[in-house]
């Protein structure tokens, strides 16, 4: 085996491996996923509120944005202006992998190692709830 063949021999199964990766993270680019983090009551003496917490998942080819959404549903409607929602509390970018069916982001473990299921993906919060994300169009 000369040097080239040696070389090849070396090369080509990284170059596959790496191609294997840019293809199983193909049908992710561009997915949004959101998942319900909490949801707290608080009551009044006219009524009261709910707020919900959102975590959304934003694929792109090699990044996935993290970031959480609030929605705050009040009676009477006039106390939601009060207490705001928030579209971000804060949005960052992460690198991650696909192995199998199971997503790892570097460097954000707050909802552990996704697994896709059903078009779902399900993740552990810190406190050990199970997470489903659902699939979304950006504007949810």
């Amino acid at each position: 085996m000369n040097f080239t063949q040696y070389t090849l021999a070396l090369i080509l199964p990284l170059i596959s491996l790496i191609s294997c990766e840019n293809i199983k993270k193909q049908p992710f680019d561009g997915k949004v996923y959101k998942a319900e983090l909490s949801a707290t009551c608080k009551t009044f003496a006219d009524g009261g509120c709910m707020t919900y917490s959102y975590g959304i998942v934003q694929f792109e080819k090699d990044t996935v944005h993290i970031s959480k959404k609030r929605i705050t549903e009040c009676t009477p409607r006039e106390r939601e202006s009060q207490l705001g929602n928030s579209e971000e509390q804060f949005s960052i970018s992460y690198s991650w992998a696909i192995s199998n069916d199971t997503i790892t982001i570097d460097g954000f473990n707050d909802y552990g190692q996704l697994i896709l299921v059903n078009n779902q993906l399900i993740g552990v919060s810190k406190h050990n709830k199970e997470l489903l994300f659902n699939a979304i169009e950006l504007n949810q």
